[in-house]
């Protein structure tokens, strides 16, 4: 495991904590909502067969289907059932355009806390799962032209956030509520106050599931699609997880060193192996600057911090780096 990598980044919502959690079903394309490989039509290919309509500009070239990032550019689907349950969408998209926000999937009931689906990209990339104020961010940015594997989550207990075959947050959260609204790829939440665009790049291989992933089938998913052989290996220094097979629990995960960060108001608790050295930065808004808060050791396995800030913010994320 690298020392030097961020491997954790959350928001801090409601006094909500986070944690590890790895869903044990076996690697099949059961349970898919809504299928969309976008390589030869725009259709749904799941058992479902939901049907899709395009808004505005979005072709297939170049093996996916491009948005353009216009006002109106998006693929509409029908409703599809998130509320009160697992979930999971696996994507693979290309930024093209030179904004770092970008809607990716979003899905609005009404404008209330845990009612607005929005799956992004968010600070400078990075990919976000958000219910509307109920939200987690990855500590880690996608890059521009290039393809990346996204695994969007809630596992019934957490949301997690996964990059090409690696899971970069858990956030321990309350279920999405929405239970009307159309679903739109590609399409960016309007508002005021956060400065993202509707997507402008390619997507492909969209999948769409009711239900959690285990970790051998978002590996499954990640080398189906570019080349890899199909393996169940987390084979990254950035990896939480060596050996997903069977799934780890999040007592072994702390036995090898996956620091384990839980939120209580705005008392931070850093469980994992003694003798790590951890800096912890925040901000309660994304388009500024991260700020250092302080570095920890742990002496013996748990170390504890308040962060001061915390009571005069509405939400706040935070960044752990492990020296």
């Amino acid at each position: 495991m690298n020392r030097s990598a961020l491997f954790l980044l959350l928001a801090t919502v409601f006094g909500l904590s986070p944690g590890w959690c790895f869903a044990q079903q076996k690697a099949s394309d059961s349970g898919l909502m809504a299928y969309l490989p976008l390589r030869v039509d725009m259709a749904d290919h799941s058992p479902a067969n939901v049907p899709v309509k395009t808004n505005g500009t979005v072709v297939l070239r170049d093996g996916g289907a491009y948005f353009d990032g216009k006002d109106t550019s998006s693929l509409e689907l029908p409703h599809l059932h998130f509320a009160n349950r697992p979930f999971a969408v696996s994507m693979w998209i290309k930024v093209t355009g030179k904004n770092p926000m970008y809607g990716l999937i979003q899905q609005e009931e009404t404008n209330t806390w845990n009612r607005w689906l929005h799956i992004m990209l968010r600070g400078g990339r990075q990919p976000y799962l958000g219910f509307l104020m109920n939200d987690a961010i990855s500590p880690e940015q996608i890059p521009a032209w290039a393809w990346a594997h996204l695994v969007f989550m809630y596992t019934g207990v957490r949301q997690e956030l996964w990059i090409n075959g690696r899971l970069l947050c858990a956030r321990k959260c309350e279920a999405y509520e929405g239970a009307n609204g159309v679903t739109l790829i590609g399409r960016s939440p309007d508002w005021s106050n956060v400065p993202t665009r509707n997507f402008e790049g390619y997507m492909r291989e969209i999948r769409i599931y009711g239900r959690s992933l285990s970790v051998s089938e978002i590996v499954t998913l990640y080398n189906r699609d570019n080349g890899s052989p199909a393996a169940v290996k987390l084979a990254s220094a950035n990896s939480a997880v060596q050996n997903p097979d069977p799934p780890l629990s999040d007592a072994l995960a702390a036995e090898v060193g996956i620091p384990f960060l839980e939120i209580d108001g705005g008392k931070l608790i850093i469980t994992a192996e003694s003798g790590q050295i951890y800096e912890v930065q925040a901000t309660s808004d994304l388009n500024r600057p991260w700020q250092f808060l302080t570095t920890l050791t742990n002496q013996n396995g748990v170390v504890e911090y308040n962060d001061p800030d915390a009571p005069k913010s509405t939400q706040r994320f935070y960044r752990v780096k492990t020296k």
